[in-house]
C-alpha cells in the first residue's frame, strides 16, 4: 500500500509540474494559440493603419476572417465578405465598377501567390508577397504579418 502510494505521489508530483511549465510558457492547449501570440494586420492603401491582434484562444488553425473577428471584438474593426470575398475592411471601401478590390499580402510562404502576377511589398521593413489564396484560406502564424491593401485593375 505504501509503495502505491509514493507511485501516486511521485505521479502527481510531476503532473503538478507540467501544468505549472505550461502556465509559465503560454502553452495552454493544444492547437490553439497562447496567450503571448499576436500578429499585425495592417489596413489600408494610402495612410495603413497597424493593429497587434492578440491570437489567444484562437485555433492554430484559423484563417485571416477568424482573425477579423478577433480583430472586430479587440478594436472594433468592421468588415463584409459578399459571395465568398473579402469587399471591405476597416476604411477599406472599394467601389467594384470602378476597377477598385481589396489585394491581401503576406509574409506567410505557404500562401505566397506563385504565378506570373506576384506582387511584392514592403510593409515598415517588412517583405510582403501578394497571397495566393483567399482571406478564408490564409494561414495564421504567430508573429505574421497580413496587410490589406486595395488594388486597381483595368
Amino acid at each position: 500500500m505504501k509503495k502505491a502510494s509514493v507511485t501516486l505521489t511521485a505521479i502527481l508530483m510531476i503532473l503538478t509540474a507540467i501544468f505549472a511549465a505550461c502556465s509559465l510558457t503560454g502553452c495552454e492547449k493544444e492547437g490553439v494559440f497562447g496567450k503571448d501570440d499576436t500578429m499585425t494586420l495592417v489596413i489600408g492603401t494610402e495612410e495603413p493603419a497597424e493593429y497587434e491582434i492578440k491570437l489567444d484562444g484562437l485555433s492554430v488553425e484559423c484563417n485571416l476572417v477568424d482573425v477579423l473577428g478577433a480583430a472586430k471584438e479587440q478594436f472594433g474593426i468592421e468588415y463584409v465578405i459578399a459571395d465568398g470575398m473579402l469587399s471591405e475592411v476597416g476604411k477599406l471601401k472599394p467601389d467594384s465598377t470602378k476597377g477598385e478590390y481589396i489585394y491581401l499580402f503576406t509574409t506567410v510562404e505557404a500562401d505566397f501567390d506563385v504565378s506570373e502576377y506576384v506582387l511584392k511589398k514592403t510593409y515598415k521593413e517588412t517583405a510582403l508577397t501578394s497571397s495566393g489564396v483567399g482571406a478564408s484560406d490564409m494561414t495564421i502564424l504567430a508573429g505574421c504579418t497580413v496587410y490589406i491593401g486595395t488594388i486597381v485593375y483595368g
